[in-house]
């Protein structure tokens, strides 16, 4: 706070006057930094000394003439730019091309009066160069300007405030000879205020001092005036001067021989705004955040998946070559069995793992079937157990248990009987289990036959990619063809072709389903009729 002794007209008046900081910025641009700025500022300079926006004009007011009148009662403009500051648009283009776009018209009122431009970058932006600025704000440009980073934002504030503390030296105030008025007192306040506590003190005392002094002259007056003989002067008049800024209320009152009163209210709206667009950018941070994961989430269950099919697509591969090489339940981890039960916990009901693990126990089932018919009922028994180990639900296995068991109880019947009856009951038994074994042997076969015939009907594809690729050539072709652009025109030959490769889609999707349910139908047919002539 600075102190003014004028002398108007054989009066004194004694004021003390605050200079102010003028923030401009774009709300779209950098609402979140600038209440953050602005809230350090005040803490540091006083509420009522930094001002921001101007939504305080008054409804019929001319918008240039409150520009340029609320700038030139500032010490400073503090112009804020963020990485959207430059490239901010609307309906119109952008908005630093038209000439009633606030921002321009703060700054180019600041740099017509002779007022300090100070700007300032956040969000790592840049200062713009001078061609992509408007000629009445290209100046900007050549501004020292002061960067304000997130991780050190407490000591690129101090700096900004100790340079908002310099006084501008270069600045022209106006001269009065035989009054003062508000708005000279307001141009002379605003560039006289020490921010740092050490000057406040420094100003202080000699606000004291000046006091001192003050009441010394007041008392000689006052003597002079009590002294006998001499007039009682008339009261001492007041006056009383009032002016609003655009973005607050300032109220000055000078009396004659007394101190100057200043009142402020200051418009809480910015705050709630730049609260709000905080808010807004946090939240679309966190959007922003959960669509990547997402995004993260199913890129992994993708790479998962492929590596999924080639595990199973490896395992399939050493199935078959220790199904041939007859490595069914040995050695140990490398069997058959292991490779189909590992596909089928990754991967339950996989259908060649299951059709390989039938397999596997039909084979037991028949070496089984082979030692009963060579009296070697105890291997008989061994293959069949790991034949019930493997799928148990195979009807050939309750056969040859009753076929072994019978067999059993032949032989102890031809022990007890002639020799030659009981070989004619074998060689009927053998006969019988011939051809049940051909029977089985006949309808495996047939089920093979039928999985391969399903095998190739899958083969068919019908994706969406080849069919496009099919008929894009009919489209291109049909776009091409100068008879359809004659007769339909441009944009009905467009739409004509449209039809066309959309049509073609359909065809070529139905008649791709089409021949894979055929195919899966004639497998089916011939699978019934293989299975009859089995019996």
């Amino acid at each position: 706070m600075t102190q003014f002794v004028s002398t108007i007209s054989g009066k004194v008046c004694y004021t003390w006057y605050m200079s102010a900081t003028f923030i401009s910025y774009r709300r779209n641009d950098s609402a979140g930094h600038t209440g953050r700025l602005y809230d350090h500022l005040c803490e540091s300079l006083g509420e009522g000394n930094v001002f921001r926006d101007i939504d305080t004009i008054k409804p019929g007011s001319d918008f240039v003439d409150a520009v340029q009148d609320g700038i030139k009662h500032c010490s400073t403009l503090v112009v804020v730019i963020g990485n959207h500051w430059l490239t901010a648009e609307d309906e119109s283009g952008r908005r630093l091309d038209h000439p009633l776009d606030y921002v321009r018209l703060e700054i180019s009122s600041a740099l017509k009066q002779g007022i300090q431009v100070l700007p300032v970058l956040v969000e790592g932006a840049r200062m713009p160069d001078p061609t992509d600025l408007p000629e009445d704000i290209a100046p900007l440009a050549r501004r020292q300007a002061l960067q304000l980073s997130d991780d050190r934002w407490d000591y690129d504030v101090s700096r900004l405030i100790s340079a908002l503390a310099e006084p501008d030296i270069t600045r022209e105030y106006p001269q009065k000879t035989d009054a003062i008025s508000t708005d000279d007192i307001t141009a002379i306040a605003a560039h006289h205020i020490p921010s740092d506590k050490n000057t406040i003190e420094k100003k202080n005392k000699s606000r004291l001092i000046s006091t001192l002094v003050l009441l010394m002259i007041l008392s000689a007056g006052l003597v002079i005036w009590l002294w006998p003989g001499k007039q009682q002067p008339p009261a001492s008049s007041k006056k009383i001067e009032e002016k609003t800024l655009p973005i607050e209320t300032k109220e000055i009152v000078v009396i004659d021989n007394d101190s100057v009163k200043i009142e402020r209210k200051w418009d809480e709206s910015v705050i709630i705004e730049a609260k709000e667009a905080k808010e807004a950018k946090e939240a679309k941070e966190a959007k922003e955040a959960k669509e990547a994961k997402e995004a993260k989430e199913v890129k992994e269950i993708e790479v998962e998946s492929i590596q999924f099919q080639n595990e199973i697509t490896l395992l399939l591969d050493r199935a078959r070559e220790n199904l041939n090489r007859l490595q069914l339940t040995s050695p140990k981890e490398d069997n058959a069995v292991e490779k189909y039960r590992r596909i089928l916990e990754l991967q339950p009901g996989h259908t060649e793992a299951l059709h390989g693990l039938e397999q596997v126990s039909r084979t037991y089932v028949g070496l089984a079937t082979k030692a009963a018919e060579g009296n070697e009922f105890n291997k008989a028994d061994s293959y069949l157990n790991l034949a019930r180990s493997i799928k148990s639900d195979i009807p050939a296995i309750r056969q040859v248990e009753q076929l072994i068991s019978s067999l059993r109880q032949r032989q102890e019947q031809a022990e007890k009987s002639a020799a030659n009856r009981e070989q004619k009951d074998v060689q009927s038994d053998l006969q019988s289990l011939e051809q049940e074994q051909s029977r089985l042997s006949c309808e495996s076969g047939c089920k093979n036959e039928a999985l391969q015939c399903e095998q190739k009907a899958q083969t068919i594809d019908c994706s969406m990619k080849k069919i496009q690729t099919q008929c894009d050539d009919m489209h291109n072709e049909c776009l091409r063809d100068p008879q359809t652009l004659l007769t339909w025109g441009e944009l009905g030959a467009a739409a004509e072709c449209l039809g066309i490769y959309n049509q073609c889609k359909e065809q070529q999707l139905k008649a791709c389903e089409t021949s894979q349910s055929k195919q899966l139908t004639k497998c089916q047919t011939n699978l019934d009729s293989c299975l009859i002539n089995c019996l």
